[in-house]
C-alpha cells in the first residue's frame, strides 16, 4: 500500500523564479546596445545633437497660437508681453519692463469694460450712448409717499421745473431712489419706487415713448457713509450732439 507523504517547507515551490529569467533578459539586452555603440561609426556625440534639432526648433518657435484662428504665425514665448497700465502705475512703478519697447500699452481697465460690451451686444442689443457736456444733481430729503402721488408738492414743482427738459434728444433725466440699506431687498423696493415715481412724472407730464426713454428710473445703494444719505436725487444730463453725417 502507498504511503503519501507530507511535502516539507523545502519542497515548497518557488514563486520568485521569474526573476532569474527577467534579470537574464536585462543583461543580454545591455550587452546588445553596449556592441551596437562600441561597433558605430561617430563616437564624438554628433548624433546626440542631431537629435536634439528638432528640440531646438520646437523650443524657437513655442508660444500661443496666434493672433487669430486662421493666423500661421506664433506668438514666441519670448517676445515682448503687453504693458498694462494699472496697479503699478499707481504705485509709481512706471509701465513695466517693457515700457521703452513701442506703443504696446493698453489700459487693463478699458480692455475688461471692452470685453463686457462685447459679450452684452452679444446676447443683446447695446449701443453707446452720447457723452455727457455737463450735468447737475438735485437731492431730496423729504420721504416719499406710500401711494400716490408719491412726490411731495416741493418735489413735484421743482421736477416740473425740469421734465420739459426731455422734449430735446440732447437731455437725459435720471431718477435715483437711495435704498434704506445695502442688501439686495432694499435695493429691489428702492428700484421699484424709481420706477413708480418715474411713470407717475411721465403720466403727469404727458412725456411722448422717446421722452420717456430719456427718463432714466434706478434704484441704488449708499456709499458714502460720511454724508447724509438723501432719499431721492434727480440728475440732469446734457449730452453731445453726435455729428451729422456730410
Amino acid at each position: 500500500m502507498a504511503k503519501h507523504r507530507q511535502k516539507g517547507a523545502d519542497e515548497a515551490v518557488n514563486t520568485d523564479g521569474w526573476m532569474m529569467s527577467y534579470a537574464d533578459m536585462a543583461t543580454v539586452l545591455l550587452a546588445m546596445f553596449i556592441v551596437l555603440s562600441t561597433l558605430g561609426k561617430d563616437q564624438t556625440g554628433v548624433s546626440l545633437e542631431k537629435g536634439l534639432e528638432s528640440w531646438r526648433e520646437s523650443r524657437a518657435n513655442f508660444g500661443l497660437g496666434g493672433l487669430f484662428a486662421t493666423s500661421s504665425n506664433v506668438v514666441k514665448g519670448d517676445a515682448p508681453a503687453p504693458n498694462y497700465h494699472g496697479a503699478d502705475d499707481a504705485a509709481g512703478e512706471g509701465g513695466g519692463p517693457d515700457a521703452d519697447k513701442g506703443p504696446r500699452g493698453r489700459d487693463a481697465e478699458q480692455e475688461r469694460l471692452n470685453r463686457f460690451l462685447a459679450e452684452m451686444d452679444r446676447q443683446f442689443k447695446v449701443d453707446k450712448m452720447p457723452r455727457v457736456a455737463g450735468s447737475a444733481t438735485v437731492d431730496f430729503f423729504d420721504p416719499l409717499g406710500p401711494a400716490p402721488p408719491y412726490l411731495t408738492a416741493r418735489q413735484a414743482e421743482v421736477v416740473g421745473q425740469v421734465l420739459p427738459l426731455l422734449g430735446r434728444d440732447d437731455y437725459r433725466v435720471t431718477l435715483v431712489v437711495w435704498a434704506t440699506t445695502p442688501s439686495d431687498t432694499a435695493w429691489a423696493r428702492a428700484a421699484e419706487q424709481a420706477r413708480l415715481v418715474a411713470d407717475e412724472l411721465a403720466a403727469a407730464a404727458d412725456l411722448s415713448p422717446p421722452a420717456r426713454a430719456r427718463l432714466v428710473a434706478v434704484g441704488q445703494t449708499w456709499r458714502y457713509p460720511g454724508f447724509q444719505r438723501p432719499v431721492l436725487s434727480l440728475t440732469i444730463a446734457k449730452t453731445e450732439k453726435p455729428p451729422t453725417p456730410p
